[in-house]
């Protein structure tokens, strides 16, 4: 037990010391714990409580909000690209860019891009969880 007190000891250190201060009032950004507790939920969800809920019903139609869903990740995903081209890519390098902690504009535009990116990614749990109520489980795997 001595090793997972000392690594949740660093990355609370790590996390005070180093870590953006900006994004403490962003959604799910202010402890790490948010985070766990979904990917703990979600894990629990298509692996034991999804498919024993679903094995006595019929798949779930979800047509409709797969088509919504799917759109909204594609306009979502698209003004990332697009804004992130604009504001991101004239001020990067493909070797190495230092991160900006100043309160730029462009440096304010960079980190709310990166928590717009974290949310979708999340958001993308979603998919395993509509083959879970479809009952697609031939297309969830570990990876």
């Amino acid at each position: 037990m001595d090793p997972i007190l000392w690594i949740i000891d660093f990355h609370d250190y790590a996390v005070k010391h180093y870590s953006d201060r900006r994004t403490d009032n962003y959604f799910l950004m202010s402890s790490y714990w948010n985070v766990l507790a979904i990917v703990i939920a979600y894990l629990y969800f298509v692996k034991s409580l999804g498919p024993k809920l679903m094995e006595n019903r019929k798949p779930l139609n979800l047509k409709s909000i797969l088509i919504a869903y799917n759109l909204m990740q594609v306009v979502c995903c698209t003004c990332l690209f697009i804004v992130g081209t604009i504001y991101i890519m004239p001020y990067i390098n493909i070797f190495c860019t230092p991160f900006d902690f100043s309160q730029s504009f462009h440096s304010n535009v960079t980190s709310k891009l990166m928590h717009y990116f974290f949310i979708l990614k999340l958001v993308d749990l979603l998919d395993t969880i509509f083959f879970v109520l479809k009952k697609n489980n031939r297309q969830i795997t570990t990876l």
